[in-house]
C-alpha cells in the first residue's frame, strides 16, 4: 500500500517524452542542468571576449570616476580659495586712503590667505594698483585695467579665474583668481586678486590619480586656451595640451566622457604615433578641465590578462553546477515530492495530518500555504459542521416551540367545540384569555425570527422620538403582570418622568424581553425588581433584577448568543433569542447592555444607554 503510494506520487513528476517513456523531476533536472552546462560550457568559449570587452569598459568607466573625484577635490580647493578671496573683499572699504594704517589692515588680511596663495594686490575702479603683498612687479600707481581679470569682475561683478601664464619672478606656472571688492552701494568699487602657484603640493593630486590607473597613466589641468597649467609629468606645464581635439569639445559643452584620443606626435619616439584611453572632466568652479588616462597599449594589455582566467573560471563553474544540481535535488525535489504526496492526502479528504515544512526559500513557502490551505479546509469543514449542528438545533427548538402553543390551541378549540356540542356551559372569558396567550406565545416566537433576521441582513432600524422611559417601563411592567401566572410581584423603582429621545417599541421590546426572563427564573411568588434612574446627566441605567438561581460563571460571556440557553436552568424555554435581540436594539441606541449577579443571589440585567437630550448647566 505505501509502495504504490509512493509510485503514485512519483507520478506527479513524470513528463512523457517523444518514445512514449516516463522520465521524473529528478532526470528531467539533471537534463535540463546537463543541457545548461553544455550551453555554459559553449559560452565560456566567447566568454574571453566578452570579458576583456568589459573589462575594458570597467577600466575606462574607472578613468572617468578617479577623474571626476580628482576633479571634484579641485573644485572644492578652488571654491575655498573664491570664498576666502571674497571674505577678505568684503572687509576691505575701498573708500578709505590707502595710509599707513590701512595698508597694515590689508598686510593682516593677507596673513591669512592660503599658502597656494603667491602673492595678493588690490585694485581700484580705475583699473590702478593701490596695494600688493609681495610688492608686484607693476608698481604702486601703475595701470592694470588691460589685464582680463581685472576687467571681468569690475564689469560682470562676478568671480574670474585667468589661463595659465609663467609668473615673472618665479617664472612658474601661475593663474589668478579675482574677484569684485563693492562698494556701499553694492557696485564693484575694486578688484582684489591672487596669484596661485601652479607648483604647490596641492596639485600632487594629478600625480596621486595618474598612480591609481597604472603605469603609463598621465593627469593633466588644462585651462580655457588648451594650455597646460600642472600635470604629473615634470617640465610640461604652460605647453599645449596633449590632446586638445579630444578635450575641446567636451570642454564646450561642459561634459565628462571617456574615450580614444587622436595619435599623438611625442618628442619620445616610443609614444609618437599611439593613441591614448582618456577621461576629460570640466572644472564646476573654474574654466578648466581635468584629463586622465594612459596609451591603449598598455589599457589592452591589462585588460587582455582576462582572456586567460576564463579557462580555469569555467571549470571552477562546472563544478560548482554539479554540487548545484545535487543541493536542488536534496532541497527541491525531495520536499515537492513530499508535498505531492500530501496534496494527495488532502484531495482524498484527510485534512488532520499537517504538511510536513521541509526545504526553505520558496519550497518552504509553498509548504507553509499548502499547510495554510489545509487548516483553513479543516475550519471550514468544523464551521460547517458547527452551522449543520446549529441548523439542526434551531429546527428542533423552533420545531419544538411552535409546535407546543400550536397544540395547546387545537386542544382548546377542541374542548369548547366539545362544549358546544353537548351543550355545556362555555366560559367564553377564560378560553379566549388562553387563546390569546398562545397566540402571543406564537406571535412572540415569530418577531423574534424576524427580527433575528433583519440583524443578520443589517435592516434592522430604530424610530426615535421624544418619549417618556419611566412611562415605557410602567407599561412594559403591567403587560407582563396580565399574562403572569404566577404570582411575580413587579417593583419599579423610578422616577415620576424621565425624557429621552429612543424608539419607544424597541425599547419596549427590550425590557418586556428582560421582565419575562426575569419572570422566567423567579421562583413562584418572588418579586421582580426595576430600577430606572439616571447616573449622570444624558444617560439613563435600567436595572432588571430577578431571585432566581443566577448564572454559571462560565456561561455569563454566553447569555446574549443566538440560541443559547443555559443548560439545567428553571423555565428554559423559547429560542433563546430574546436577550441577542435585546443586545443588538441597546447597541443602536449607542448603549451598553450587561449581566450582574448579585452576591445575595439572582441575576441582574443593566441598560445603560444616552437618553439623546442636551444637557443642562
Amino acid at each position: 500500500m505505501i509502495g504504490s503510494r509512493a509510485r503514485g506520487s512519483r507520478e506527479m513528476f513524470r513528463l512523457r517524452i517523444g518514445s512514449g517513456r516516463d522520465i521524473s523531476l529528478q532526470w528531467r533536472l539533471g537534463l535540463l542542468v546537463l543541457a545548461g552546462l553544455l550551453f555554459l560550457f559553449g559560452l565560456f568559449a566567447v566568454l574571453g571576449e566578452l570579458l576583456t570587452e568589459d573589462t575594458a569598459r570597467g577600466m575606462a568607466a574607472e578613468r572617468l570616476s578617479v577623474a571626476r573625484l580628482t576633479a571634484a577635490f579641485l573644485d572644492r580647493q578652488f571654491e575655498e580659495q573664491f570664498t576666502q578671496l571674497e571674505w577678505m573683499a568684503a572687509q576691505i572699504d575701498m573708500n578709505a586712503a590707502a595710509d599707513g594704517a590701512q595698508a597694515q589692515r590689508w598686510g593682516e588680511l593677507a596673513v591669512t590667505a592660503d599658502p597656494l596663495v603667491s602673492s595678493l594686490f588690490l585694485v581700484d575702479s580705475t583699473g590702478r594698483l593701490v596695494w600688493s603683498n609681495p610688492p608686484h612687479a607693476l608698481g604702486l600707481g601703475q595701470d592694470a585695467s588691460g589685464e582680463r581679470y581685472v576687467r571681468e569682475p569690475l564689469v560682470t561683478g562676478f568671480r574670474y579665474a585667468s589661463p595659465a601664464f609663467a609668473d615673472p619672478d618665479t617664472l612658474h606656472p601661475t593663474a589668478v583668481f579675482s574677484v569684485p571688492v563693492r562698494g556701499a552701494d553694492g557696485r564693484p568699487a575694486g578688484v582684489l586678486a591672487a596669484s596661485l602657484d601652479a607648483t604647490d603640493p596641492m596639485f600632487g593630486v594629478l600625480a596621486s590619480a595618474a598612480y591609481q590607473i597604472g603605469v603609463g597613466g598621465h593627469a593633466e589641468l588644462v585651462d580655457q586656451n588648451m594650455r597646460l597649467i600642472a600635470s604629473n609629468e615634470h617640465g610640461h606645464a604652460l605647453l599645449g595640451a596633449e590632446h586638445p581635439t579630444f578635450y575641446g569639445p567636451y570642454m564646450q559643452r561642459h561634459e565628462s566622457g571617456v574615450g580614444l584620443t587622436d595619435p599623438i606626435g611625442d618628442e619620445d619616439p616610443e609614444d609618437r604615433g599611439q593613441r591614448h584611453i582618456m577621461a576629460f572632466v570640466p572644472l564646476a568652479r573654474v574654466p578648466w578641465g581635468l584629463g586622465l588616462g594612459g596609451s591603449e597599449s598598455t589599457f589592452n594589455a591589462l585588460s587582455a590578462r582576462w582572456r586567460w582566467t576564463t579557462l580555469p573560471l569555467g571549470v571552477v563553474a562546472l563544478g560548482i553546477a554539479l554540487f548545484l544540481v545535487w543541493v536542488a535535488r536534496r532541497r527541491i525535489v525531495v520536499p515537492l515530492q513530499t508535498l505531492t504526496r500530501t496534496s494527495q492526502q488532502i484531495a482524498s479528504g484527510d485534512l488532520a495530518t499537517p504538511v510536513p515544512l521541509d526545504g526553505d526559500g520558496e519550497v518552504l513557502m509553498l509548504a507553509k500555504a499548502f499547510d495554510e490551505m489545509r487548516s483553513r479546509l479543516l475550519q471550514v469543514r468544523e464551521a460547517e459542521g458547527e452551522l449543520s449542528r446549529m441548523k439542526d438545533e434551531f429546527v428542533a427548538i423552533a420545531s419544538h416551540e411552535l409546535r407546543t402553543p400550536v397544540a395547546a390551541l387545537s386542544l382548546l378549540i377542541q374542548l369548547q367545540r366539545r362544549r358546544l356540542e353537548r351543550g355545556d356551559p362555555l366560559n367564553y372569558h377564560e378560553a379566549l384569555c388562553k387563546l390569546y396567550e398562545q397566540v402571543e406565545r406564537i406571535s412572540r416566537l415569530v418577531a423574534q425570527l424576524l427580527d433575528t433576521s433583519r440583524i443578520e441582513t443589517g435592516k434592522l432600524t430604530l424610530e426615535r422620538r421624544p418619549a417618556d422611559l419611566a412611562r415605557i417601563v410602567e407599561e412594559a411592567a403591567q403587560a407582563i403582570k396580565e399574562v403572569d401566572s404566577r404570582g411575580h410581584a413587579v417593583m419599579i423603582h423610578a422616577p415620576a418622568s424621565m425624557p429621552a429621545v429612543v424608539d419607544p417599541l424597541r425599547l419596549s421590546q427590550v425590557i418586556t424581553n428582560l421582565l419575562d426572563n426575569a419572570v422566567k427564573h423567579s421562583p413562584d411568588g418572588e418579586p421582580v425588581e426595576i430600577d430606572l434612574s439616571q447616573p449622570d446627566p444624558g444617560t439613563a441605567r435600567l436595572a432588571v433584577r430577578d431571585r432566581g438561581a443566577g448564572i454559571q460563571p462560565a456561561n455569563r460571556a454566553h447569555v446574549f448568543d443566538r440560541f443559547f440557553q443555559e443548560p439545567g436552568a428553571k423555565g428554559s424555554t423559547g429560542l433563546g433569542l430574546g436577550l441577542y435581540v435585546s443586545r443588538e436594539i441597546v447597541q443602536l441606541h449607542s448603549g451598553e447592555i450587561a449581566v450582574e449577579c448579585p452576591q445575595d443571589g439572582g441575576t441582574a440585567f443593566v441598560v445603560t444607554l444616552p437618553t439623546g437630550l442636551p444637557i443642562q448647566n
